[in-house]
C-alpha cells in the first residue's frame, strides 16, 4: 500500500510537472505569436489546432485526476486492511518466537543434564572434569 501511495504521489507530481512545462511552452508560443503572424500570416487553422489540443489535454488531465483520486481512495482502503493483517502476522510471529524460546530452554536443560552426566561418568572413572555451561547471546561479527 505504501508503494502504491508513493506511485500515486509520483504520478501526481509528474502530471503537475508536465502541466507546468506545457504552460511554459504555451506562454512562450503565445508571446511569440505576433512574430509568427508576421512570418506565416493570420493562420487561423494553427490557432484552432492549438486550442483543440489544449482542450483535449485539459480533458485528459481531468480524467487522469479522477483516476488518481480513485487509486488514492483504494490505497487508503488497502492500508486499513494491511494494518489488520500486520497485527495478525505480528501476533503469529510473537507466538512462534515464544514457542521457539521454550524449545531453546528445553534444549539447554537437556545439554546441561547430558554435560553433568558425562562429567559424573568421567569423574567416576577417575578423570577430573568440571562441568559448567554458560549461555551467550553474543554474535561474533568479525567471523
Amino acid at each position: 500500500a505504501e508503494a502504491r501511495r508513493l506511485l500515486v504521489d509520483a504520478v501526481t507530481k509528474l502530471a503537475r510537472l508536465r502541466n507546468a512545462a506545457l504552460d511554459a511552452a504555451m506562454d512562450y508560443v503565445f508571446a511569440q505569436m505576433n512574430m509568427m503572424f508576421d512570418v506565416f500570416g493570420r493562420n487561423n487553422d494553427y490557432l484552432t489546432r492549438v486550442r483543440r489540443d489544449e482542450q483535449a489535454l485539459a480533458a485528459h488531465m481531468r480524467v487522469a485526476s479522477a483516476d488518481l483520486a480513485r487509486w488514492d481512495a483504494q490505497a487508503l482502503i488497502n492500508q486499513a486492511g494491511s494494518a489488520a493483517s500486520q497485527r495478525t502476522v505480528k501476533a503469529m510471529n510473537d507466538r512462534a518466537l515464544a514457542r521457539i524460546g521454550l524449545n531453546v530452554e528445553q534444549h539447554i536443560k537437556r545439554l546441561r543434564r547430558a554435560s553433568s552426566r558425562a562429567a559424573s561418568a568421567l569423574n567416576s572413572a577417575g578423570v577430573t572434569v568440571n562441568s559448567s555451561a554458560q549461555e551467550s547471546n553474543n554474535v561474533d561479527a568479525e567471523g
